[in-house]
């Protein structure tokens, strides 16, 4: 049992001095706003920080499995990062050398209704040329946001002055100014945890792919991975970094939270608790109020977080002897045929099947998105569901008695993304009323809910926040 005061203060007189850890500020989570963030404050800053991350590792949604035979590593999580502000810095600050992005193994596509199983012949992908005219468009009409979006929301506008662009269903928008031939592209990149892409305001599909992505790919600048394509190495050098800064497998439990400081009680997998005290604190995961619920929440902070609105993505490697070799099954909507490119398969789906490499047995990769309610057990019948219907329609070989199933070699699950709210919520202040909270109980916040969802722009956006964050230290 945790122990309270009367008061409902943390009681520190059952903590020994060992089981207390007091530093400037104390970070949760240890993905990449929070990693970043920990390298950012203690090595340049020269604050004392310590990171509790619930999993054994740092890397958030960087998620690599080492190929068994070969030890040929694949990612499965986070593919590439962008060119942006100080990302390939970062990696060049731990010696990672980095190269172009090489993109997908599969050499080969197939556009079939996960709904049914049957093939989508008659679609036809866009052009690249169109799609290069349509990104054109998109870019240009980025830009003029860009200051109140990029990396983060501190420009954001006032609700009478905010562009009414801005807060149209992105696929009206995109109707609007011609651009639909980028969808196709813009949603495999975004995945489908996105969520419904075509009815969001446009203000979150330009946060979270916004100026930089489209920038990226339309010019030679493309995206980059560390030369030894493993996303995980980055975290790996960090987490040698930061040392005993780091607090593996283990949640927080309770919190006092004021305006001088705040105490933690965090518990490891093994049971050891221990408290934490710290002048600041910096929450660096998916605020929803379900992730939140340890922290006390006032009536200012749960009339905020409440109003979120979020999908789940949870992505995974899987092998079964019915999926193409080298090549790549993408689900796309009959109604979807012949090129009407606002047609998204609704949630919960998976986006595609694609071929990552590896012979014996073939890997390939799958990303599942659902509802905020969605299992990761949900998530793999949502996956085999739709290989039996593969198989079923005929469009893919028929297995072996025996081998139905899906084998699944890895599993990651990324939780909630892309939090938003509704047109009517913005432009009744939402986004100015989140970030009132920056400070606000000692707390401090990064991550997706306050930026974009994309690691080098995260970096950025947490590059914009410490100093805020460091001048409310004194």
């Amino acid at each position: 049992m945790v122990p309270f005061s009367l008061a409902g203060e943390i009681d520190e007189r059952p903590y020994k001095k060992t089981r207390i850890i007091e530093r400037d500020v104390v970070i949760l989570g240890g993905g990449a706003s929070g990693s970043h963030a920990a390298v950012r404050l203690r090595e340049d800053l020269k604050k004392s920080v310590v990171v509790v991350e619930k999993k054994s590792r740092l890397g958030g949604h960087v998620s690599t499995y080492t190929e068994p035979s070969t030890g040929a590593p694949l990612d499965y999580g986070v593919q590439s990062y962008i060119h942006y502000k100080g990302a390939l810095d970062f990696f060049l600050r731990f010696n990672l050398t980095n190269t172009t992005y090489p993109g997908s193994k599969a050499t080969s596509n197939k556009y079939v209704d996960f709904s049914n199983g049957v093939p989508v012949p008659s679609y036809t992908p866009p052009a690249s040329d169109d799609v290069k005219t349509a990104l054109t468009i998109y870019l240009r009409e980025c830009e003029k946001y860009e200051d109140i979006l990029i990396p983060g929301y501190w420009n954001f506008p006032a609700p009478s002055k905010i562009p009414a662009d801005l807060l149209i269903p992105f696929g009206e928008f995109a109707t609007k100014y011609n651009m639909t031939s980028a969808m196709p592209q813009m949603f495999q990149i975004a995945g489908n945890a996105l969520g419904d892409p075509i009815q969001l305001p446009t203000l979150y599909i330009m946060a979270a792919f916004g100026a930089p992505m489209a920038r990226s790919l339309l010019t030679s600048l493309r995206t980059f991975v560390p030369i030894t394509h493993n996303n995980t190495e980055l975290y790996g050098k960090i987490g040698t970094l930061l040392g005993d800064d780091v607090v593996y497998n283990s949640v927080v439990q309770d919190a006092e939270r004021t305006k001088s400081g705040v105490k933690l009680i965090v518990k490891s997998i093994d049971g050891k608790v221990t408290l934490i005290k710290a002048k600041k604190l910096l929450i660096t995961f998916a605020q929803t109020t379900g992730n939140l619920e340890p922290y006390d929440l006032d009536r200012q902070e749960e009339k905020v977080f409440s109003k979120w609105q979020y999908s789940q993505s949870m992505t995974s490697i899987v092998t079964h002897p019915s999926l193409p070799v080298a090549g790549a099954i993408t689900n796309i909507r009959t109604e979807a045929s012949p090129s009407n490119y606002l047609v998204v398969p609704p949630l919960p789906t998976i986006g595609r099947f694609t071929y990552m490499g590896a012979e014996n047995p073939p890997l390939f990769r799958a990303i599942i998105g659902g509802n905020e309610t969605m299992t990761p057990d949900g998530a793999k019948q949502v996956a085999q569901s739709a290989l039996d219907k593969l198989i079923k329609a005929g469009d893919i070989p028929t297995p072996a008695p025996g081998s139905e199933k899906l084998k699944w070699i890895a599993f990651a699950d990324h939780g909630a993304m892309h939090l938003h709210t509704s047109v009517e919520e913005v432009k009744g202040g939402f986004i100015t009323d989140l970030y009132a909270l920056q400070g606000h109980r000692s707390t401090w916040y990064s991550g997706a809910a306050f930026c974009s969802q994309y690691s080098s722009l995260v970096w950025a956006f947490t590059d914009t926040l410490l100093p805020k964050l460091v001048k409310d230290l004194k």
